[in-house]
């Protein structure tokens, strides 16, 4: 999340394009609606301001913090623990565990090993040498079908 750019996200169509992610893959992971809308959101009204004050033309998140520069992985990790806790979930909640959790969730709905394995990125199954054959059309279609916030 910390390297996602303002051009990696397509909202209208519902993608972001994740370059390097976990072991160094690119892939394509599908956004839900509520997801897109809230991402069109941000853009319009929050960080448009803080990339006017700080020249930032390239990073999706900003800090909240004056300079308003782009975000830090160590500050989304914080963000992540802090939403664990308000939530009241007693696990120590990482970055890497919601990765995780989503793929479970993802997996025990329906979804089919190998494109969990696309969206949330390798290797959360030992097919996932197969992933080349995944068409966009097929991730998309699961993602509805799988996701609880689609």
């Amino acid at each position: 999340m910390a390297r996602l750019t303002i051009h990696d996200v397509d909202h209208r169509n519902g993608f972001v394009r994740v370059n390097k992610g976990k072991f160094a893959k690119d892939r394509m992971t599908p956004l839900g609606r509520k997801a897109c809308d809230y991402i069109r959101e941000y853009l319009q009204k929050v960080r448009l301001n803080g990339a006017r004050a700080t020249g930032t033309k390239r990073a999706l998140w900003l800090s909240s913090k004056a300079p308003h520069g782009p975000l830090k992985s160590q500050a989304i990790e914080v963000m992540v623990k802090q939403y664990g806790r308000h939530a009241g979930i007693e696990k120590h909640v990482t970055p890497h565990v919601w990765r995780h959790t989503c793929a479970t969730h993802l997996v025990a709905d329906g979804c089919q090993h190998r494109l969990c394995a696309t969206v949330a990125g390798p290797p959360l199954t030992a097919h996932h040498s197969d992933l080349h054959s995944t068409t966009i059309a097929e991730i998309k279609v699961t993602h509805s079908q799988a996701h609880p916030r689609s």
